[in-house]
């Protein structure tokens, strides 16, 4: 009974999180919408200082989806594919804002100039200039996008089966290989040496340098497809992933207070005051309350009426 009791409140739990995960996917996604289509609405106009407010909001935004695919990517209800729809658009318009946003601040197109107000800011983050100037970023949400927009479209669900069998089936011969290097080199018996006349050098040296070499390529491979998962589609390692979306998301928040704090006293006009803009999402944020008690009540009538049907069937 007890385990039973366990065991149910271990699959509500599960439903209720899952419920929820849905319902704040949905909130992201109407967020983010409106933070690029603000940002577009202010272009070309639009200052420096504001676009990489709002890119670093649309990230933040982003990280959710990341997140959430767990339950977007596994759903083929109607409303799971209006949600891949909207996350999709998202990812569309932010990596187009982004490519705007990258080409205005790379010094060479001449549009950064620290002697024109607008032009410039005062930030930390040296990311942007370190991996290529931003179009590093650029690369990775538009190859997310791809990936998002070939999982949702029926006709090539076969590509993607395909593209993911082959990486598990390169990931499979890279593990076989390596367990046999591992395998001859557990084979040579360096306790049992009667002298070093006796130990062939060039066989032990080999295996020595292809086990090395076997396992920096099994790991720089295991790095590729955690980096793929993270990034777009496929398992990964969950605790490697939830590292990755926490420090993302430390990351991009240290960014936005960092361009805040740096630039309070070079901003002019109410920039600082608070009004309908900033008020707003911090009272829409109750709409988490109400969606975490749905969740939860739908998924206690949930579990409720699976362990009824199996009750139901004759034993």
């Amino acid at each position: 009974m007890r385990r039973t009791l366990r065991l149910g409140r271990g699959a509500i739990l599960r439903t209720a999180a899952a419920r929820l995960l849905g319902a704040l996917c949905d909130l992201q996604i109407v967020t983010s919408l409106g933070i690029l289509i603000a940002g577009f609405v202010q272009m070309p106009e639009i200052s420096f200082y504001h676009e990489s407010i709002i890119m670093n909001a649309f990230w933040l935004t982003l990280n959710s989806f990341f997140a959430a695919r767990v339950d977007y990517m596994e759903d083929d209800s109607k409303r799971a594919k209006i949600r891949q729809s909207g996350i999709l658009i998202s990812v569309i318009l932010g990596t187009a804002f982004l490519c705007f946003v990258t080409h205005r601040e790379d010094e060479k197109s001449g549009d950064w100039n620290i002697l024109v107000p607008g032009r410039c800011y005062l930030y930390h983050d040296k990311s942007s200039v370190w991996f290529w100037q931003g179009w590093f970023w650029v690369g990775g949400q538009a190859f997310y996008g791809v990936c998002l927009a070939l999982a949702i479209i029926p006709w090539t669900w076969p590509i993607v089966e395909k593209a993911t069998s082959g990486l598990r089936h390169w990931q499979e011969m890279l593990i076989t290989q390596w367990t046999k290097s591992a395998a001859k080199l557990g084979a040579v018996r360096f306790g049992h040496l009667q002298g070093f006349d006796q130990f062939d050098f060039p066989r032990t040296t080999k295996r020595i340098l292809i086990f090395i070499f076997m396992t920096l390529i099994l790991s720089l491979y295991w790095l590729v497809l955690q980096l793929i998962a993270v990034y777009s589609y496929g398992d990964s390692f969950y605790p490697a992933l939830m590292l990755f979306y926490l420090g993302f998301a430390i990351w991009n928040t240290f960014d936005i207070l960092d361009i805040k704090l740096s630039n309070r006293s070079l901003v002019d006009g109410t920039e600082t005051k608070w009004g309908f803009g900033q008020v707003l999402p911090l009272v829409l944020l109750i709409a988490i309350v109400f969606n975490t008690v749905d969740a939860i009540k739908g998924a206690r009538q949930e579990v409720s009426n699976k362990a009824n049907k199996a009750q139901e069937k004759p034993i």
